[in-house]
């Protein structure tokens, strides 16, 4: 080994003139090789995860023999503290083995595979940069050699020389690594993005800006970033808003396309600062929201159309309501004058000619004037019916209990003799319609009181339970109840469960409660067994 020395100078060059970390780590394989005279050489460095050692893919070969030990050295991994790579990476020393044919595989896992190539010496250095190890170095030749320290001061010198070379080198990697990275990350941006500098001028754009402007990248840039915008002074108030405050957030603006379209985006920006914290600049970020304005501008059309939709359909049923209403109240006025007729002169020939009438024809007339005064009972429940529907909402505080009170005060006055026992819990404040919650409830009240009224004692209840959540008023008692089976049958106008001889009635008073409910936005139920009363549920 001649003038080693004088040739680490010129390695070192070419190391530092090598274009990546692994580009460095070959040339030093390289150089170390044939400047001493090892046959082979490989390099390890810890893995991504930093849980053992890896060979990196550069590596020696002096001769075609230790191609086969090269790539079975690619499946070899090295733990920290195991076999040469690992040992020297946690001792930061240099190891030399005579041969390795006189080795365990324990020492040297490689051992079998470097006899058959025909290995016999080897030498391990560690790359060191300050105190930190950046990779193994291992050399092998063909003959059994004891340690020879001009070999092991040479390869240690140029290992120091090459740690800060590697150092700065795989810095340099990294670095340009993230470059990239952050360009990509820029041009994956479906965002325009741009960055201006403190004279207001473009200094770099993305593809999304190209797009946006319709004007490629390098005609963009050095021109002023103003000029493409419908309104470039107030572009210029929100980039000077941007070096007052440190950003502007939601600035709205619109764009000139070369073509002339005109696109609407709202900008965010902040300055951006070197390592001193000197302002060199503005990144911003546009956002298109034309489409966004454009769905805007259509809901808008449709609010305004639904508006007048909602106008003309109110006001077409305000005048249906209107003739509904008056064709009620006639309907009601020509039904009354002949029911009023059949019902007097029946009562008239039962008064004036009762005595040559026989018991059938009297029983006859009776009918008459009982079947009349039914359907004029049926023409005023309707008319309620038709008010509970058209008549307009009064919301105000109502006290359920107290109305409940008035209710079976009423009652009890109108048959004294009854034996009934009304519970009506206090203090049921609802909000509602004060009139259309009172009908509801002399309903409601006034069918328990009727269904009733088979029994000796009878009791009747009010009140309020929690069921899912929301308050469930009541109306509770011990009549003859119902068959749920017909429950879908309470609610519907002129729909009976029990015979007109056993329960009078016309069928109309359930349905007015739906109704009543309906428009405060409830719901009613009922829960009944035939004989064993039945119970009325509802919620506002």
């Amino acid at each position: 080994m001649r003038d080693e020395v004088h040739l680490l100078p010129k390695m070192i060059l070419e190391i530092s003139e090598a274009k990546d970390f692994q580009s460095a780590i070959e040339v030093a394989l390289k150089n170390i090789c044939e400047i001493t005279g090892w046959n082979y050489g490989d390099a390890w460095i810890r893995s991504s995860d930093e849980s053992v050692l890896e060979r990196i893919p550069a590596a020696y070969c002096s001769s075609g023999s230790p191609v086969k030990f090269k790539e079975l050295s690619e499946k070899f991994t090295f733990p920290l503290g195991t076999g040469m790579p690992g040992r020297i990476w946690l001792s930061k020393k240099y190891e030399w083995v005579p041969d390795v044919s006189l080795v365990s595989k324990i020492e040297f896992p490689r051992a079998k595979f470097a006899r058959k190539a025909g290995f016999r010496a080897c030498l391990g250095v560690p790359i060191i940069a300050g105190d930190e190890v950046l990779a193994v170095l291992v050399f092998l030749m063909f003959e059994s050699r004891e340690e020879e320290m001009r070999f092991v001061d040479f390869i240690s010198g140029a290992a120091a020389e090459l740690g800060s070379v590697i150092q700065r080198k795989k810095a340099e990697e990294q670095r340009r690594a993230a470059s990239l990275y952050a360009r990509n990350l820029i041009e994956a941006s479906l965002d325009p993005l741009v960055t201006i500098s403190p004279e207001g001028k473009i200094m770099d754009v993305n593809k999304a800006t190209e797009g946006i402007t319709g004007i490629p990248r390098e005609r963009l840039i050095g021109t002023d970033f103003s000029d493409y915008f419908t309104e470039p002074e107030n572009a210029r108030r929100g980039y000077h808003q941007v070096f007052s405050d440190g950003y502007v957030r939601d600035y709205p603006l619109s764009i000139r396309n070369i073509s002339g379209n005109i696109i609407d985006v709202l900008y965010n920006a902040t300055v951006y600062r070197d390592e001193n914290g000197q302002i060199l600049g503005v990144f911003a970020a546009a956002r298109d929201i034309s489409q966004i304005k454009q769905a805007e501008e259509e809901i808008r059309k449709l609010n305004a159309q639904l508006e007048r939709r909602i106008t003309e359909r109110t006001r077409q049923l305000e005048a249906a309501n209107k003739e509904l209403e008056a064709f009620s109240y006639s309907v009601s006025h020509d039904l009354r004058a002949p029911l009023r007729s059949i019902d007097g002169f029946s009562q008239a020939l039962l008064e004036d000619y009762g005595g040559v009438l026989d018991a059938q024809a009297k029983d006859y007339l009776t009918r008459v004037r009982s079947a009349s005064q039914r359907m004029s009972q049926l023409i005023d429940d309707m008319l309620v019916l038709s008010r509970v529907t058209r008549r307009e909402m009064k919301r105000s505080a109502v006290d359920l209990s107290a109305l409940a009170n008035m209710i079976a005060a009423e009652l009890l006055k109108a048959q004294p003799q009854r034996r009934v026992e009304f519970n009506i819990s206090p203090g049921l404040v609802v909000n509602g319609d004060a009139e259309l919650l009172r009908a509801m409830l002399e309903n409601l009240l006034g069918n328990a009181w009727k269904f009733t009224s088979t029994r000796q004692s009878a009791t009747i209840e009010f009140g309020v339970k929690d069921l899912d959540g929301k308050p469930s008023y009541f109306v509770r008692d011990n009549g003859v109840g119902f068959d749920m089976a017909y429950a879908s049958k309470l609610f519907q106008a002129f729909q009976r469960l029990h015979l007109q001889t056993d329960f009078p009635g016309t069928g109309i008073g359930l349905a007015t409660v739906k109704r009543i409910i309906n428009r405060h936005g409830g719901r009613i139920w009922a829960e009944s067994e035939a004989g064993k009363g039945a119970t009325f549920y509802f919620n506002l």
